[in-house]
């Protein structure tokens, strides 16, 4: 399957599928989607140098971190000279109609401006993050190469677990008669309300005995 190369338009479509990250929430603690299940590689030092383990059994062994990204925007990143001037070249290329080129550009910007954290390979979460988990952490300022971008503190994250709830336990003859109870209860309501607002008949007249006169024998009276 051929892969699918990015024009300008996909880009924006995949920004606006992020979360944009601001200097604003610097100090938060943010909720955030994971975007990727990580990329291992070799810690260096600032001279190119293998850092390795100090852990106890592992000394001499090269550490090594895994980086993830997640679904977020760093909008110190996006309002970059720097990220900009890789923007406006893949703009530029699909101009040119050379795709290739600006599909490598673009892709170059979509990492550069995404935001994305490491964990060492020791670390407490490592084997529980992964495309799809949700996360919260505390919202960092860093400082690289490049200027300054936004990341997450790994000291502070934690795994947001998702809550789980019943299934559906569906009766339709429990769902009917639920309605018809309802129905029957409305009803009730109204008789009572109408009983109340109706008069008591009027006692039946009575006769000199004190017994209360016949009426409606069907029989003709006496002349």
């Amino acid at each position: 399957m051929a892969q699918t190369r990015f024009n300008s338009q996909s880009v924006v479509g995949i920004l606006k599928t992020r979360t944009l990250i601001t200097k604003a929430h610097i100090g938060m603690s943010v909720r955030m989607f994971v975007a990727s299940n990580g990329t291992t590689i070799p810690v260096k030092n600032k001279a190119g140098e293998y850092v390795m383990s100090r852990n106890a059994g592992e000394e001499g062994v090269g550490l090594n971190k895994t980086i993830f990204n997640l679904k977020a925007n760093s909008d110190i990143a996006i309002r970059s000279a720097y990220t900009r001037e890789i923007l406006m070249d893949g703009i530029k290329a699909e101009k040119a109609g050379e795709m290739d080129e600006a599909h490598e550009h673009f892709t170059n910007y979509l990492n550069k401006v995404q935001i994305s954290f490491a964990l060492l390979d020791n670390h407490r979460l490592l084997s529980e993050i992964g495309t799809g988990a949700e996360i919260a952490a505390t919202i960092v300022e860093i400082e690289t190469e490049n200027g300054k971008l936004l990341s997450i503190d790994p000291a502070t994250i934690r795994i947001m677990q998702p809550i789980v709830v019943g299934k559906t336990n569906f009766d339709l003859d429990a769902l009917l008669g639920i309605g018809m109870d309802d129905e029957e209860g409305d009803e009730d309501e109204e008789t009572a309300e109408l009983a109340e607002a109706t008069p008591p008949p009027a006692p039946k007249a009575a006769t000199a005995t004190g017994k209360p006169a016949k009426t409606g024998t069907g029989k003709p009276a006496k002349a």
